[in-house]
């Protein structure tokens, strides 16, 4: 029975799950879902230096501390060497980006390595080409 809200399948007939929902036009979905990213307030965090015990563990603490969302994260070890990119969400950030930016600085200075931040608008006019 096409279009009437029923599949059949290994346990016999019955009625699909997106039955009766509403269908929504595919442009008016991705619209909703690109104001949702320009709401969104993105970060580049980038943090590199000798590896240690903790690294991760102390700047994901922090950032939770203050309200900021890991959106994504990559971290290699290169001869020894710790490197992590993360993008995150600052929407709910308790303080100011510069607090965030000069607070995670010195959290680096303190377990030894270089951490920096970067809106990500900043950051992508900067690599435009």
């Amino acid at each position: 029975m096409r279009g009437k809200g029923w599949a059949s399948g290994s346990g016999g007939i019955k009625e699909r799950e997106d039955a009766g929902k509403e269908k929504r036009n595919p442009v008016t979905v991705c619209a909703e879902g690109a104001e949702r990213e320009k709401q969104v307030k993105r970060a580049i965090i980038t943090v590199v230096g000798k590896d240690t015990v903790g690294i991760i563990a102390k700047v994901c603490t922090y950032l939770a501390e203050n309200g900021i969302n890991i959106l994504d994260i990559s971290q290699t070890i290169v001869q020894g060497y710790f490197n992590m990119m993360m993008i995150v969400d600052t929407t709910g950030m308790k303080g100011s980006f510069g607090d965030m930016a000069d607070e995670l600085s010195a959290l680096g200075e303190k377990i030894g390595v270089a951490i920096q931040c970067q809106k990500e608008e900043i950051f992508d006019r900067m690599h435009r080409i």
